[in-house]
């Protein structure tokens, strides 16, 4: 058929390379705000604000990443490795503020 021809080379999603770094980012503010708190015993708004902040982030770029998945003649490698980084990121973010919930 002819939906199947393409015509274009393929390309990396701008919104889905950017979403990768950016969860990138988030999971290692995450990591950093544990650390520290885990080191002090003691938790500062500035960290909970930061790790609120990045949770945002992951979550968001979650979705870009999905969406940005679907679009015709991409390489879906880096929309992949997106949602799985924003996703192990925002999974560890839940985890970390429901072990701080019971704590």
């Amino acid at each position: 058929s002819i939906e199947t021809i393409r015509f274009r080379g393929r390309h990396v999603p701008r919104t889905a390379l950017f979403m990768l770094v950016a969860g990138s980012v988030a999971l290692i503010f995450l990591v950093t705000v544990v650390i520290v708190s885990a080191v002090t015993h003691e938790a500062f708004a500035i960290e909970g604000i930061i790790a609120c902040l990045a949770a945002a982030l992951n979550l968001v770029g979650l979705i870009l990443s999905a969406l940005s998945a679907g679009e015709r003649d991409i390489y879906t490698a880096v929309p992949i490795a997106g949602m799985v980084v924003n996703g192990i990121s925002l999974l560890a973010y839940i985890i970390v503020f429901v072990i701080g919930k019971l704590a």
